[in-house]
Formats: structure tokens, C-alpha cells, sequence
């Protein structure tokens, strides 16, 4: 029996450490690029993906899952409910991935969200990404760079706090490099430039504040943001739609540490 009365078929999304994922209706999203890498699943049908590479946008290709590496400008057509689960950059998610990209086996998939109220965000976001890279998806973390542990403490740093760290040269300063070997060294540690995956970890921190029931405009401050437009700006870059219209969906946050609200419009 589910631990919420919420239905599978209204969206939720989940947030445990660098991880994350969204279950729920398609949203006809624009095209849009994320930090991280993704794997999106058409859940009751499949979808078109179309994504931009250097000569131009690729042809629409139909699919029930597909891998989008992190950066990568891509536009989904789909109806029915969707997957997206956004990978751990910090550890060997995209690794797998692209060692050994999952199958079609939609039917994992589909016993793995019908057990997505199961336990909370964390247990969950474990049972959809074993689906997706295999009995190996403890996503063991690897070294930041060439052995350099303060790289590593200071990605992890920003991970945790990204909205205390405004510019590269903070990072830099923590790692105690310059800011160009620092931006070198982070991109080889993560595969993201620095201020992409500052972007996605602080997009993490607005939508646990927006869990404990904060606003929109709290939401973007907290995160470091400078405000709600810059916050809505970002996050449809991001994600392909702005954040109201999510939230006018209806949509359940349930982060790690038992933090679940359901959001409805004007919220």
C-alpha cells in the first residue's frame, strides 16, 4: 500500500542528495538543456526526441527511453505520463550510463513508480536509477579530477551550498586554485561547467524550500537567486517550462529527509 494518498498519474518530483527525478504528465515542454544527465521514459506511450548537435537539429527519433547527456539542447513531443530521472554528477551515474545504456524494458520501469510513494524520496530515486544502470547503481563516487582532494571537498561544497558560492572565484579560492585551472578541473570532475551545475544544485535548494511550504520568491532567494523572474528564467532553461506552471499542476515535492508537500495553484 502507497504511504500517500496521492495518485501515480499526478506529477511528483523527487530530490535525494544529487539526485532527482519527475513522474508525471508530459507538460509540453520547449526545448531546453539540463546540467546533469538524463534519462527520460515514456511511461504509457512512446516519445520523439530531437536534440541539437553541431550541424543542426538531429531528426525526430521514437523511443520509450533515451539518454541525454549533460549540456545537450533537446526537445521532447510527447503525450502521456513521463519519467525524467537526472543523474548524480558526482558520482558514476553517467559513467554507467554510457557504458551500458538501459534497455527498453519499460515494465521495470513501470513496477518501479507504482512503488514511488514506497518509502520517500531516497529509497525511491534508488529502485528507479538500480532500473536504469543495474544491480551496480549505488553510483559509487569517484575522484574529483587528477587525486586533488581539495577539488573534491570543494565541489562537494557547492553541492551542499550553492547559493553560498556567487561567483567561480569563490570555488576557486576553497580549491585553492586559480579561477581558469579551477573551471578546467570542476568541468573534468562533474562533466558541467561551473555555473551549470551551480544552477542545477541550487535549483535542488528552491524546490526543498518550496517542500516546507515556502513561495516562489522565498524559493529563488534562499537558492541565490536574485530574484523570482531570474529564478523562472533559469529554471525554464533548464527544464522547458517556467516554474508557476509546474506548480499550477498540482505537483507533490518529496525531498530526503521527509520533506513532501503537494502544491496547487496560487500555493
Amino acid at each position: 500500500m502507497r504511504s500517500t494518498s496521492t495518485p501515480i498519474s499526478a506529477p511528483v518530483v523527487l530530490i535525494a542528495g544529487a539526485r532527482a527525478a519527475y513522474v508525471g504528465p508530459s507538460m509540453q515542454l520547449a526545448a531546453h538543456k539540463n546540467a546533469v544527465a538524463m534519462v527520460a521514459v515514456g511511461l504509457d506511450r512512446p516519445f520523439e526526441a530531437s536534440t541539437l548537435l553541431s550541424d543542426g537539429w538531429s531528426d525526430y527519433a521514437r523511443a520509450r527511453i533515451a539518454v541525454v547527456p549533460p549540456g545537450r539542447l533537446h526537445h521532447l513531443r510527447a503525450t502521456g505520463r513521463m519519467m525524467f530521472l537526472y543523474c548524480d554528477a558526482l558520482g558514476d551515474d553517467w559513467r554507467a550510463l554510457q557504458a551500458d545504456p538501459p534497455g527498453d524494458a519499460v515494465g521495470r520501469w513501470l513496477a518501479g513508480v507504482d512503488r514511488a510513494f514506497d518509502g520517500g524520496a531516497e529509497p525511491m530515486l534508488r529502485r528507479l536509477f538500480d532500473a536504469a544502470l543495474g544491480a551496480s547503481a549505488a553510483a559509487p563516487e569517484r575522484s574529483a579530477g587528477s587525486g586533488s582532494r581539495r577539488i573534491e571537498d570543494a565541489i562537494r561544497a557547492i553541492a551542499a551550498r550553492p547559493q553560498d558560492f556567487p561567483t567561480v572565484a569563490h570555488g576557486a579560492r576553497l580549491a585553492g586554485l586559480s579561477p581558469g585551472r579551477f573551471q578546467h578541473a570542476f568541468r573534468a570532475a562533474v562533466g558541467a561547467p561551473f555555473r551549470s551545475y551551480r544552477r542545477w544544485r541550487r535549483m535542488a535548494v528552491a524546490a526543498e524550500v518550496i517542500a516546507e511550504g515556502g513561495t516562489l520568491t522565498q524559493a529563488a532567494l534562499e537558492a541565490g537567486f536574485s530574484g523570482s523572474a531570474h529564478f523562472s528564467s533559469a529554471f525554464k532553461e533548464m527544464f522547458g517550462l517556467a516554474p508557476s506552471r509546474l506548480l499550477a499542476s498540482g505537483v507533490t515535492f518529496q525531498c530526503a529527509g521527509g520533506r513532501t508537500r503537494e502544491v496547487h495553484d496560487g500555493a
